[in-house]
């Protein structure tokens, strides 16, 4: 088996406890202590999007795993949902 395979699959468990470990509620010390402490932010819809994103890359490392030949999917895939997510935790996540 390959190394960087192996590398891979380890990741890809630890990024897929990480989404587990948000959305059980769990994982608050992922969100940063400044954000968590402000009162601005919904925590709950900060949860949400640091799961989708540990998600996200998830997706990415499957799709590079299963298609090794076309890694550039992978990209296409995660820089436009980064962004998306990114956009979203300053915008939904915020409280009014």
């Amino acid at each position: 088996m390959n190394m960087e395979i192996v590398i891979s699959a380890v990741l890809l468990a630890v990024f897929s406890a990480l989404a587990a470990i948000m959305l059980l509620g769990k994982g608050d010390f992922l969100i940063k202590k400044h954000i968590r402490e402000s009162q601005k932010y919904n925590i709950h819809r900060l949860r949400v999007i640091h799961a989708a994103t540990f998600i996200l890359v998830c997706i990415a490392m499957i799709l590079v795993l299963c298609l090794p030949e076309k890694q550039h999917i992978a990209i296409l895939v995660i820089v436009p949902a980064a962004i998306v997510l990114a956009i979203l935790q300053f915008t939904w996540a915020k409280r009014e």
